[in-house]
């Protein structure tokens, strides 16, 4: 006799919990986006509420030849500031069929639960990627860089060619200005929300700059004022996304006088903000690495890993020529389920490395970590986890023929100590 193994949300929550005894799988993401899968996860109650990371600034204790300057200098107590930090929110929607639910005869079964596997695998795996596209960012939510200026009524875009990972047909966006100000010819069009109807992640494979191209349908004409350097930023994330490096130790260092997260950064720029400097006059890329190793030692860092790009990684490797198979290591993901090929780096006073490429690194970018200074705060519920705070995982669609079911995140990355960590621009 068939079975009619789909028929509610029972049979889903039996899949769910055959399929998945450990939580959603966001360890799918961990595969290639290796700072991600790197960075410790904790859980933390109540998380959502402010979070004070406490950092010390100004003297602790005071040390003197002389007794008396000593005794007048000490403070009663070391001083203090605290980064205040909310969690972000991520919303992930998915459903699955009435179609794919109600299968039966042979091998109904099996297909549905392979349906209820695809559904959730896929939809954790979107999540997770967006997680990962803003571990690097500045909070702004941009998935997007305009590679080239665009002309008035244009509707297609030439975004980096490993931007197009953060992209699916489908998902809509707006254009902003590095100011984070939105970007339209037509003021009465409000947000300008666009569309992408196509992508070609072949644009421009071969180039030292690989390219791709987003086609679009605009809800208004874009304006000639898009040009290379401007942002894509997906329709609700504008200035929501987890804070990433470039938030804790940012390269662009003229807003250290704005207060992040309820601190000015301005006062103790290194202690509060990290090590930052420009390295790109310096034209070869394992130049680069070793002078950033000096600076970071000269600044009494102990770093333990560099994050780049795949390009840079390529140079480095190419110069170490047939070193390379010798100073090659593996790192691991946080869970030790996943392990990284690192290339060991030597030299500028500060031990040696373990550089590690990071899709989602910028091109320009070489950040020295310490990597016990960062972790992933988020809810004790899980990252992510999917809601079920009514008591059902799934419900009915009132729009359309399916079960749907929603995967959140209340989480952001936290620095413990942003002093002990570089950026450079490279």
């Amino acid at each position: 006799m068939a079975s009619n193994f789909g028929s509610d949300s029972t049979a889903l929550n039996a899949v769910l919990k055959e399929h998945y005894p450990e939580g959603l799988p966001i360890d799918l993401v961990y595969k290639t986006s290796k700072l991600l899968g790197m960075i410790p996860k904790i859980p933390m109650g109540g998380f959502g509420e402010h979070h004070k990371i406490p950092v010390r600034v100004g003297n602790v204790v005071s040390t003197s030849a002389t007794f008396a300057t000593a005794l007048a200098s000490t403070q009663a107590a070391p001083t203090f500031t605290a980064f205040e930090v909310l969690s972000r929110k991520r919303y992930t929607l998915h459903g699955i069929t009435g179609e794919a639910m109600n299968a039966t005869g042979s091998g109904g079964d099996a297909a549905f639960v392979d349906a209820v596997k695809e559904a959730v695998d896929s939809a954790t795996y979107a999540h997770g990627r967006a997680i990962s596209g803003e571990i690097f960012g500045d909070g702004s939510g941009q998935k997007g860089t305009v590679v080239t200026n665009m002309a008035d009524g244009a509707t297609t875009v030439v975004i980096r060619h490993r931007e197009a990972r953060n992209w699916e047909i489908g998902d809509t966006f707006s254009f902003y200005n590095a100011s984070n100000a939105l970007l339209t010819s037509n003021t009465t069009e409000g947000a300008s929300v666009h569309t992408v109807t196509a992508i070609d992640r072949n644009t421009d494979v071969t180039s030292a700059t690989p390219t791709a191209t987003l086609t679009f349908t605009p809800s208004a004409a874009t304006g000639t004022n898009v040009d290379a350097g401007h942002k894509l930023i997906k329709a609700g994330d504008l200035n929501l996304a987890m804070y990433g490096l470039e938030a804790w130790i940012p390269t662009v260092r003229s807003g250290l006088g704005t207060p992040f997260c309820g601190v000015t950064r301005s006062v103790d720029s290194q202690r509060l903000a990290g090590l930052s400097a420009d390295l790109s006059s310096i034209t070869s890329a394992p130049s680069q690495v070793v002078r950033a190793l000096r600076l970071s030692a000269d600044a009494g860092q102990v770093v333990d890993t560099a994050v780049c790009s795949p390009s840079f990684f390529e140079e480095v490797s190419e110069a170490l020529g047939a070193k390379d198979t010798r100073e090659r290591q593996a790192v691991k993901s946080a869970d030790g389920k996943y392990g990284y090929t690192s290339l060991v780096i030597h030299g500028g006073g500060a031990g040696s490395v373990n550089l590690v490429a990071d899709p989602d690194c910028p091109d320009n970018r070489l950040y020295l970590l310490e990597l016990s200074t960062w972790y992933i705060g988020h809810s004790s519920k899980g990252l992510p986890f999917m809601d079920d705070r009514d008591g059902n995982k799934f419900i009915k669609s009132a729009t359309s023929d399916s079960m749907d079911f929603r995967i959140i995140s209340y989480a952001n990355l936290i620095c413990r100590s942003p002093g002990r960590n570089a950026s450079y621009i490279v």
